[in-house]
């Protein structure tokens, strides 16, 4: 085990625990808001100290634990993300089931085959109309719409061309 890790579980005083899953489950909550405190700390540095008590230390403990442990922290995460993406791209379709109550997000692309009741298409903005891209853009745009069984909504970030084509469509069913 790194020698980070090992000090973080000293910290909150799991170190003479038979098993690590206890110390591994509440270094990580804290470790998660960390990340979440560096990024809002106005809205996160309550709920840290209050978990930093919770689980036998302080934030100033805490806070100096990690700055002391910094790099490697850091590198733990680059790893761990990079590998739960290539995890994710591997079996992006295993234990998925139509119609079971759970969500499926997908590229339209990768969507082939399946229909939905509802369906949120995301358009971004179109780039230069004499790309190759564009043409099938406007593919996958009618693949996309066609997937749908009864409730369409199109989160539009900016597509102008397919506002102005699609606004009346919109308008005429309100």
């Amino acid at each position: 085990m790194p020698e980070w890790l090992s000090k973080g579980i000293q910290l909150i005083k799991r170190n003479k625990d038979k098993k690590q899953d206890r110390a591994f489950n509440e270094l990580s909550q804290l470790l998660t808001l960390y990340d979440l405190y560096c990024e809002y700390e106005n809205h996160f540095k309550e709920k840290l100290s209050w978990y930093c008590n919770k689980f036998n230390c302080s934030l100033d403990s805490f806070v100096s634990y990690i700055n002391e442990h910094k790099e490697e922290y850091e590198q733990f995460k680059k790893g761990i993300h990079s590998r739960d993406y290539q995890m994710i791209r591997t079996n992006k379709k295993i234990h998925f089931w139509m119609n079971s109550g759970t969500i499926k997000i997908s590229t339209i692309n990768s969507f082939k085959g399946w229909e939905s009741e509802l369906l949120f298409l995301i358009l971004e903005k179109k780039y230069d109309t004499s790309t190759t891209f564009n043409m099938s853009f406007d593919e996958l745009l009618y693949t996309g719409i066609t997937r749908c069984r009864s409730n369409l909504i199109i989160i539009n970030f900016g597509n102008e061309e397919y506002d102005s084509k699609i606004r009346p469509i919109i308008d005429s069913i309100k």
